[in-house]
């Protein structure tokens, strides 16, 4: 009798049990790949404005931020972080709304005819016209063109950095009143790369200058488009027109001078300037002033990471060839990709001949195919990966030389950090998936557009975790090393690892933005700590059950305490029905 009665408790007991076990708490996913779990948070960034300009919508460059424009009867107003800022008769929309620290949110905005820019809601000075606003790499400095005047033909501009107005010239004429304007790139004020210096082009007249760190340079007939500063910021170059030859300027000082110049820039250690001149309709390398051979035509003008090699493509009539430090290439019917590698101790390319695209590296001719869709190599310089065609309706990846996978298509390719896993989108039968090292992870539907930013799949610093956006039955999901994420109408931005194990995103629900923050916790002794518990507890009927589950609380998938694995549920399953149930 006594047996049965203990029977009885014990089986409402497993009863209870199974529904506990049941019950999902949100913001708590198992991941299926490392046995950790995903814990998620959403912070409400505001309900969409009923009047939102979509084109107008802007996301910090870490995706904590999101500003858009929108139209409140006759009247615009900027909606940044979820919270509304006043009403403006048009906005002016700058590239870039938020600085790169994420600190500071700035646009123009138009009042009674007159403009002026709002930071961080503080409306500055006004003006007949405002535009090309900018920030520097920092995100500390803030630069733009200002006019003042009353009609078109009388205006006069100057740059305005972080308030104080610079030397006076005539109005570039770029941007005028209306409900969202934008502007063009040729007079944009320009910073350094350490954000402490300042070059931007000048209208004087029916000539145009240059203006470095405040100081007028030389004026010309025409400057080509705006200066640019050498990686180390301490030269700045441009393209300059005398009459109806041109010429390079570097720091003040005139090189020779040539029918037209294109082209130009600055190697990645900041030592050589390049850039494509013509000559005797020929066109030809000039590098730090030498010229390097005429050939029919020249393009692609590329240095190696380090700075110390060279390649470009020429033209040799009916062919092609690569020319590396000076050096031709085989001949070739036209020369398609080329890359250096990361440590540019190598470089590879793709050329047609004979209707065959050829992979060369270090030129050796490898394998021969249809045509190449692309080619790099992995971070380590170690692998080199490329995608290829001989059946139309397939492509096929190889790496170094030996063909790895075939699918209907492959997207381009991400490595880890430290060069050791690879991820691609491929697609086979209409349906996509990822591929992690070979392996193939759970299809998804074809989005839109699959080479959106946000699509594309991101490594944690550490290269121990990867996310990626997918799109399931007309939705957004993330996927966490392999935990999907609840669905929602849209996601916004790529996912932004903040750390090795923490990560965010936006979205969109329900007409709402959401910032999702999300910490993957990895398992280290789950089972070992339940059994510890266990045995701690001395149960003897089915009451004390409750007091194990509130010392040892439990959710779907994922108990609190640092998460469980598959494995370790099961454990605590044949623990309980080992020493507690009868029948264990």
């Amino acid at each position: 009798m006594k047996i049965m009665k203990k029977k009885g408790l014990w089986g409402i007991s497993f009863l209870i049990l199974l529904a506990f076990f049941s019950w999902a708490e949100p913001g708590c996913s198992q991941a299926r790949a490392t046995g950790a779990r995903v814990v998620v948070k959403e912070i409400s960034l505001g309900k969409i404005h009923p009047g939102i300009v979509r084109e107008s919508l802007q996301i910090s460059l870490k995706a904590n931020r999101v500003a858009y424009a929108a139209k409140s009867g006759e009247k615009y107003l900027m909606i940044i972080d979820g919270v509304a800022g006043k009403e403006y008769d048009g906005l002016h929309m700058p590239k870039s709304i938020f600085s790169s620290d994420e600190k500071t949110a700035i646009y123009g905005a138009w009042r009674d005819k007159k403009i002026f820019i709002v930071v961080n809601g503080q409306e500055g000075k006004p003006y007949a016209r405002i535009s090309l606003i900018t920030y520097s790499p920092d995100g500390k400095k803030i630069a733009y063109w200002a006019a003042t005047g009353g009609k078109e033909d009388n205006l006069k501009g100057m740059v305005v950095i972080d308030g104080k107005e610079g030397p006076t010239f005539d109005w570039i004429g770029e941007s005028t009143p209306g409900p969202i304007g934008h502007s063009v790139k040729k007079y944009v004020p320009v910073f350094s790369p350490n954000s402490s210096r300042l070059a931007y082009v000048a209208l004087s007249g029916n000539q145009e200058l240059v203006v470095v760190d405040g100081k007028e340079w030389a004026r010309y007939d025409e400057i080509a488009s705006f200066p640019i500063f050498s990686p180390d910021s301490k030269k700045v170059a441009y393209l300059a027109r005398k009459g109806g030859q041109w010429l390079v300027v570097v720091d003040g000082i005139e090189g020779k001078k040539y029918e037209r110049i294109e082209n130009l820039m600055f190697s990645p250690d900041g030592q050589k300037i390049a850039y494509i001149a013509f000559h005797n309709d020929n066109q030809l390398v000039v590098v730090n002033g030498n010229e390097g051979p005429e050939y029919q035509m020249v393009d692609r003008v590329t240095f190696s990471p380090d700075g110390k090699h060279l390649a470009y493509v020429a033209d040799i009539g009916q062919k092609q060839v690569l020319v590396v430090d000076g050096k031709e290439s085989k001949q070739y019917d036209m020369i398609n990709h080329f890359v250096f590698c990361p440590d540019s101790k190598h470089l590879a390319f793709s050329a047609l001949a004979e209707q065959k695209e050829v992979v060369v590296v270090d030129g050796a001719e490898k394998s021969k195919h249809r045509f190449v869709v692309s080619l790099n190599f992995s971070p380590d310089s170690q692998k080199i990966v490329y995608t290829g065609r001989d059946d139309m309706d397939k492509v096929d990846l190889f790496i170094n030389g030996e063909k790895a996978k075939n699918y209907d298509e492959i997207s381009s390719w991400v490595f880890s950090p430290d060069g050791k896993r690879m991820v691609y989108w491929a697609r086979r039968n209409g349906k996509n998936f990822i591929v992690i090292n070979g392996k193939e992870d759970q299809a998804y539907d074809l989005p839109d557009y699959l080479y959106q930013a946000k699509y594309e799949p991101v490594f944690s610093s550490d290269g121990q975790h990867l996310a990626y956006v997918a799109v399931k039955e007309g939705k957004n999901v993330v996927v966490v090393d392999g935990v999907e994420s609840k669905e929602y109408d849209e996601i916004l931005s790529p996912v932004v690892f903040d750390s090795a194990s923490k990560f965010h995103y936006l979205a969109i629900n329900q007409n709402e933005i959401f910032k999702v923050e999300g910490t993957i916790v990895q398992n280290s002794s789950e089972a070992h700590s339940a059994e510890r518990v266990l045995r701690n507890c001395q149960v003897i009927d089915g009451a004390d059950i409750f007091s194990l589950w509130l010392r040892f609380p439990l959710q779907k998938g994922c108990p609190t305490v640092e998460g469980w694995n598959q494995r370790s549920q099961q454990d605590w399953w044949q623990l309980v029905a080992r020493r507690y149930l009868p029948w264990g």
